[in-house]
């Protein structure tokens, strides 16, 4: 087979070219086939201002759903972690530019894409049987309020329980729908954006939020929230080094910033 060496550049502004050699093999077939069969990738990306764009990138799998690792090219530029979706060897995803300046980067072997699961609690999950869930759901009984009530009231609130009893809550019995969902965010360290967000909230509200904003010690700070329905993990490792606008984090996190009150 004659050697075929294909160069891509990618220009984030506009559309993919192929620039691939004529050879007698690819003389009229300037397809992907013959990117994915070359000898070596060079892929050129520019951005001319800050922000992000979608980019397609050569990935060393064939098809199907993959998890993207994070990547840094340079200071100021890189490619968040992200799932997405392989077709012949190719993937959409985005590229970010922190700076001002236009950036380039290369890439001169398909990128990798790995399989990956999506956790969750089924396993954790014990068996009950039919007398251990009336036993557990009877206990709510416990939670109720009925000392002011008569006891035709009494009954009546109890007779309406034991009938929607499988709807309520009870801690010993975990919540089957549970999924846990875990994102990141890179915050402000020198090089990296802050991603903030802004809150409206009623104004007896005000004096409060000022104080969880700007009152809070420089110390360090340790956070772990958990929801029964779909929501995020936060962790928060350190004290914000300057109030509304930064915090370090570790791992895969997802935290808002409050903007300043002003």
């Amino acid at each position: 087979m004659a050697e075929c060496r294909a160069e891509v550049r990618v220009d984030v502004n506009a559309e993919y070219t192929y620039e691939i050699p004529q050879t007698e093999e690819n003389t009229n077939d300037p397809s992907p086939e013959h990117v994915e069969e070359a000898d070596n990738f060079r892929i050129t990306a520019s951005e001319t201002t800050a922000g992000e764009k979608i980019v397609k990138i050569p990935v060393n799998t064939i098809q199907g759903e993959k998890y993207l690792p994070y990547q840094k090219f340079k200071p100021n530029l890189e490619i968040p972690a992200s799932i997405v979706n392989v077709e012949n060897s190719e993937c959409y995803t985005t590229i970010i530019n922190s700076s001002d300046n236009e950036q380039y980067f290369d890439i001169k072997t398909p990128m990798e894409a790995d399989d990956f699961e999506i956790p969750t609690n089924e396993a954790q999950m014990p068996n009950f049987d039919e007398a251990q869930i009336n036993r557990y759901l009877n206990e709510n009984v416990n939670q109720l309020r009925l000392n002011h009530l008569n006891n035709k009231e009494k009954k009546t609130i109890k007779d309406l329980y034991f009938k929607y009893k499988d709807i309520l809550y009870n801690e010993k019995m975990p919540l089957t729908f549970n999924k846990a969902n875990q994102q990141q965010i890179k915050v402000k360290d020198g090089t990296m954006p802050t991603y903030t967000k802004s809150y409206r909230y009623p104004h007896i509200h005000k004096e409060e939020v000022r104080k969880q904003t700007y009152e809070k010690p420089f110390e360090k700070i340790h956070i772990d929230t958990f929801s029964v329905q779909n929501s995020d993990f936060l962790t928060i490792v350190d004290a914000f080094t300057k109030i509304g606008q930064a915090y370090h984090i570790e791992g895969k996190t997802a935290i808002e910033i409050f903007k300043p009150i002003t």
